[in-house]
């Protein structure tokens, strides 16, 4: 039992009105992503399409997770005093100018 476009576009169609408008958008994006994946006969364009919805829903998501410092080994290091205070902020500073 998988849960597909159509179901979830329902959904979307009976709760949007009480959707915040960035929210709306998002998932509306991620839809339409997710609705072009299913589509796709091709393994790899399925992917990259299905990679693009989850991307579309949660991109924002991820960013401020991606910020926390609990998320990088080199905090954790430190932490273990297998890397200075100075170090590992270094690391995790140089990583988030990419």
């Amino acid at each position: 039992m998988g849960i597909d476009y159509n179901t979830l576009k329902n959904r979307q169609r009976q709760e949007r009105d009480n959707y915040p408008d960035n929210l709306g958008l998002r998932v509306h994006r991620a839809l339409s992503w997710l609705n072009r994946a299913e589509q796709e006969g091709d393994p790899d364009s399925r992917f990259i399409f299905l990679w693009i919805a989850f991307n579309a829903a949660y991109a924002t998501a991820i960013r401020v997770l991606l910020d926390k410092s609990y998320v990088f080994s080199c905090f954790w290091n430190y932490q273990k005093a297998q890397k200075t205070n100075v170090d590992w902020k270094q690391s995790f500073y140089a990583v988030k100018r990419g």
